[in-house]
């Protein structure tokens, strides 16, 4: 397989493990860490990557998720930081500012989402078609998932 094809399917399966689990979680685990959504992420990113030295430092198998599972868990992380930052983590009101958007995104003249950015380039995408015609933002979806739980 491309490089291309092996990040699409890693982000494929990071999405359905992510909203998977926010189905047993639900919002509120993150919304209402305490000390704030942002601190109980820097938390749980502080214990994934303490898990990795440890693993590879000490060389040690681990007993439980091996540092596949843990790279998943800190990918996932990172995205749900990423909503948190800009205010679409049911919740949570953003107070970053801009999120940075990769320059290739940054156009104000395409006011796309991401979600229809990889609506658009990627087909196999398309598959995965919602009541909107697609056209439904990651919001939505993690909203429609609070509602079905």
């Amino acid at each position: 397989m491309s490089f291309e094809t092996d990040v699409y399917h890693r982000k494929d399966y990071e999405r359905k493990v992510l909203l998977s689990k926010h189905k047993d979680y639900g919002p509120k685990n993150i919304a209402e860490s305490p000390g704030g959504a942002l601190n109980g992420l820097r938390v749980r990113l502080h214990d994934k990557l303490a898990r990795v030295n440890n693993l590879l430092d000490s060389g040690a198998d681990p007993h439980h998720e091996g540092l596949i599972d843990t790279a998943l868990d800190i990918a996932n992380y990172g995205t749900i930081m990423a909503l948190v930052l800009a205010g679409e983590w049911p919740g949570v009101e953003g107070d970053s500012g801009p999120v940075d958007e990769p320059e290739e995104t940054q156009d104000s003249t395409d006011p796309r989402t991401l979600y229809e950015l990889a609506w658009d380039w990627d087909p196999t995408f398309q598959s995965q078609a919602t009541p909107d015609g697609g056209r439904q933002t990651l919001r939505g979806h993690l909203a429609d998932d609070v509602r079905h739980r």
